[in-house]
């Protein structure tokens, strides 16, 4: 089974991700995709410092971009559990951070994975409006 409800104290990820889609329009929540952030990481820099009230000058953004670059992100520790984080709930020995690549699950799930995971979202998230990347 490749979806699995929650554990852990982990939130479901559907539930959590419908929780959050339903307050998308309410003045304090701000929803960001990680794919937006891959395609056009500024874009969405600006989005963010401009929901928060941050003045983002030219020289913030280029500090903010490069210290959220894939990269930089694998290599701390704080971030990347497998570099020595906090691992709480996850597996030992496994790679929090893998590729930075939409559409890299498909080098680790399936057909059949895929197939489930289809029908899970399916059953989950109709009716949701959300517009998920896959690829």
């Amino acid at each position: 089974m490749v979806y699995q409800p929650a554990k852990h104290g982990q939130p479901d990820y559907f539930d959590f991700n419908l929780g959050w889609w339903a307050l998308r329009d309410h003045p304090r929540v701000l929803v960001l995709f990680y794919e937006d952030l891959l395609v056009d990481k500024a874009t969405q820099v600006r989005r963010l410092a401009d929901f928060i009230g941050v003045e983002l000058t030219d020289q913030l953004l280029k500090d903010t971009l490069e210290a959220t670059s894939f990269q930089a992100m694998r290599d701390n520790p704080n971030v990347n559990v497998s570099r020595g984080g906090e691992t709480d709930g996850w597996k030992a020995g496994v790679s929090f951070i893998r590729r930075g690549e939409i559409g890299d699950w498909k080098n680790h799930l399936t057909v059949a994975d895929n197939e489930e995971l289809d029908k899970a979202i399916a059953e989950r998230m109709s009716g949701s409006e959300i517009q998920f990347v896959y690829e």
